[in-house]
């Protein structure tokens, strides 16, 4: 496999981490650079480990996990999308925090699961999974730092609606991967 294939591969994965990049920098208006670096390495640590494990599963399991996978997804993006919609109508005060470990977590891993798929499905046909991880984490990681400060100077020069934005794009990532299942 030549380097176009997996780089091709790994911009695909990260679309998705890039996009919830951006929902979480409309969020934060004033993002840290550590948080930047936290959400972006979180991402591509995941993007990263989960063709890996997608490759080292037997068939049985990657069945069942690729079945209930967009389920998982949709149902966290869908809910998290809807409370920071309900959060920006309702103008509350308690709105959910982008900084917190545990909600990072939850994206990482709604947004990691078709890399998961693809590292199984590249150890079917025989296709070195290694070279597609390590480009998913390292494309993840850039494009999410990246996708952090572009949400953050959209929410700072577009104001509280935008919240509302990033609500409608996390469930548009959480149907897309229903969508795809």
């Amino acid at each position: 496999m030549n380097i176009l294939t997996p780089t091709l591969i790994a911009f695909a994965l990260a679309m998705d981490a890039f996009a919830v990049s951006v929902s979480n920098g409309i969020g934060t208006q004033k993002p840290r650079i550590w948080f930047a670096f936290k959400i972006s390495i979180l991402f591509g640590a995941f993007q990263a480990m989960m063709p890996l494990a997608g490759s080292a599963v037997g068939a049985d399991v990657a069945r069942l996990v690729f079945k209930v996978s967009g389920w998982v997804a949709f149902s966290i993006l869908v809910l998290v999308g809807l409370r920071m919609i309900h959060e920006s109508v309702t103008a509350q005060e308690k709105r959910l925090d982008p900084y917190k470990i545990g909600l990072l977590l939850f994206y990482a891993l709604a947004t990691s699961i078709d890399a998961f798929s693809v590292g199984f499905s590249l150890s079917l046909v025989g296709k070195p999974v290694l070279l597609v991880a390590v480009m998913a984490g390292i494309v993840t990681f850039f494009m999410s730092f990246t996708g952090v400060f572009i949400g953050s100077n959209i929410g700072r020069n577009s104001g509280r609606n935008m919240g509302i934005l990033g609500g409608i794009i996390l469930i548009a990532i959480g149907i897309k991967a229903l969508s795809g299942h």
